[in-house]
């Protein structure tokens, strides 16, 4: 029983997850850019999430970089998303987002490492 109740717990944080207005205009962010990246301020990122999902996806700029904040994690497990911030003192900050390696890349590289030449 302990099982299902923590894969029923993890299905629905999932389930939360992907319907996460924020991640699915991540998501859509960096589907759309060229080489997986993708840089801006939190109202940048604000109106993409107006445009793309036809709602606010936070009510400040300031809530929905705590949100991301919140989200690093399940990005990463989920998504496979990195999220880092470069902060601009009063101005704001930069949010960047891009896709990780995926672990069998980082192991084969380990792998070739130990290779002799």
């Amino acid at each position: 029983m302990i099982g299902t109740a923590g894969a029923t717990l993890d299905a629905e944080l999932r389930r939360q997850h992907d319907n996460n207005p924020i991640v699915q205009t991540i998501r859509q962010l960096l589907a759309e850019s060229k080489d997986g990246k993708w840089s801006g301020s939190a109202s940048q990122l604000m109106a993409a999430g107006q445009q793309l999902c036809n709602q606010y996806i936070a009510s400040t700029n300031q809530q929905l970089g705590r949100e991301v904040k919140k989200l690093d994690a399940a990005l990463r497990k989920y998504d496979s998303i990195i999220h880092d911030v470069t902060p601009h003192g009063t101005a704001g900050s930069t949010h960047h987002f891009y896709r990780a390696a995926p672990t069998w890349v980082d192991e084969a590289e380990a792998q070739q490492e130990l290779l002799p030449l």
